[in-house]
């Protein structure tokens, strides 16, 4: 059985990616307050789909906002 892996984009951007649907729901609980519902899309994948290199950039400069 092949589980989901959960994209979550702001303003079209990658903010976040979880396997776990419990984890995605605080976290975007969080993100609808910070950046308000419309600016905030889920995109549900296959677990076998890898993110590609500038989703990975993305993550990367979105961790280093958050530790600023």
């Amino acid at each position: 059985m092949k589980g989901k892996i959960f994209k979550v984009y702001v303003d079209g951007k990658l903010r976040m990616g979880c396997g776990s649907q419990f984890v995605l729901m605080n976290n975007v609980v969080r993100l609808h307050q910070k950046y308000g519902k419309d600016r905030v899309k889920i995109v549900e994948c296959e677990e076998s789909i890898q993110f590609t290199k500038e989703e990975l950039k993305e993550l990367k400069r979105a961790m280093n906002l958050q530790d600023e």
